[in-house]
């Protein structure tokens, strides 16, 4: 094995995205130092939610996802988008859990998660300023 390869940093998404670049890409969605915590990891149950307590990276994945998704859904103007986007949201968790712990896994699907809302704000970005809204 190279020097500084590690499984976690090259690995490697359905799509082509590594972790690394998930993390680049999430660099993007900046939430901030005072980003809030997603998961309570005080009262986690699932075995992905454990892992991403246990995991500074994914950790970090989650604030970046839940920013992004924040992010896109206030810039939605109507209840009945929002709310697709929110049910979309909430798929994508279980999709996510059925990783189960495999940090591998989970990382992939954070990365994928990304790619989704990053092609979502364009799209947004575009009906929101056709629509008035800015």
């Amino acid at each position: 094995m190279k020097p500084g390869f590690t499984a976690a940093r090259h690995a490697v998404a359905p799509g082509g995205t590594t972790l690394a670049a998930a993390l680049m890409l999430a660099a993007a969605f900046d939430p901030g130092p005072a980003a809030a915590q997603t998961i309570a990891c005080a009262a986690a149950e699932r075995p992905a939610e454990f892992a991403i307590c246990n995991s500074e990276t994914l950790r970090v994945l989650d604030e970046k996802v839940d920013a992004a998704f924040q992010a896109s859904l206030e810039a939605l103007g109507d209840r009945p988008r929002r709310q697709q986007f929110a049910r979309r949201q909430g798929q994508w968790k279980i999709e996510r859990d059925a990783c189960e712990g495999n940090e591998d896994c989970l990382g992939q699907s954070y990365a994928r998660r990304l790619d989704e809302l990053s092609a979502a704000r364009g799209p947004i970005a575009a009906f929101t300023r056709f629509a008035g809204g800015g």
